[in-house]
């Protein structure tokens, strides 16, 4: 009896070893599932994510905006927020921004820490080309901060309304460089979270969700003369 009890407790464990998850299949597993969320349209071409919860999580601790909390939830919509605060309280300690915030550093360092824990991290990006558009391909949205700017509810808004209604990328192309703002950037200290989310190949444009009440397309020139940092997901 005890024989027949342990052969049949040698099969269950062994069953489950093999049915367990190997760190291999589980990195395949999380690139299928963030791949499944890219849609391409077929007006301008643009390759967009979707499904970030964005205005869906639940309050945060120190150092987690409404917007990370949802890049940290696309990523794993199991992850501890308030284990992901208390990694970036205590990277940060008493150190405060200027305004009263949490430095970007210590966001940074302890979101590593937290996502550590699943081998993943947020490394700096710089938006350039394929850089990023390989990123966006894979599900893989970008995470950034960017200037305040008063153009962003008006003149970007309006443009990308104005997007809306394009035919097709090459049209929409030559209408939007005479739109495009050059040397715009207003003397600030202040930055808003974002997450790029989408791009366009023909056009160098990127969707970005954050500074505006609603998605809006920039350029890369644009963007880029915002931009203070950007970190993407690496696992």
């Amino acid at each position: 009896m005890k024989r027949l009890f342990y052969i049949f407790f040698t099969i269950i464990a062994c069953g489950y070893l093999f049915a367990a998850t190997t760190p291999a299949e589980a990195k395949k597993q999380l690139k299928e599932k963030f791949k499944s969320n890219v849609s391409v349209d077929q007006t301008l071409n643009d390759v967009v994510i979707n499904n970030i919860p964005v205005g869906k999580t639940p309050p945060a601790g120190r150092g987690v905006s409404p917007r990370f909390a949802a890049y940290i939830i696309y990523i794993d919509d199991k992850s501890d927020l308030d284990a992901l605060s208390k990694n970036i309280a205590t990277a940060a300690g008493k150190r405060r921004s200027k305004g009263g915030g949490t430095l970007l550093a210590d966001i940074i360092t302890g979101a590593n820490k937290y996502l550590g824990r699943s081998n993943m991290n947020l490394q700096e990006i710089k938006i350039s080309g394929t850089n990023v558009s390989s990123r966006l391909d894979d599900g893989i949205p970008v995470f950034c901060w960017l200037a305040v700017n008063k153009f962003y509810k008006t003149d970007f808004t309006d443009r990308t309304k104005l997007r809306a209604q394009a035919s097709n990328a090459a049209d929409w192309n030559k209408q939007m460089r005479k739109l495009e703002k050059k040397n715009f950037k207003e003397k600030t200290s202040t930055y808003i979270d974002s997450i790029i989310c989408g791009y366009n190949k023909a056009t160098k444009e990127y969707l970005v969700i954050g500074p505006a009440l609603e998605p809006i397309w920039l350029t890369e020139k644009e963007i880029n003369e915002l931009i203070s940092d950007a970190f993407v997901l690496r696992f």
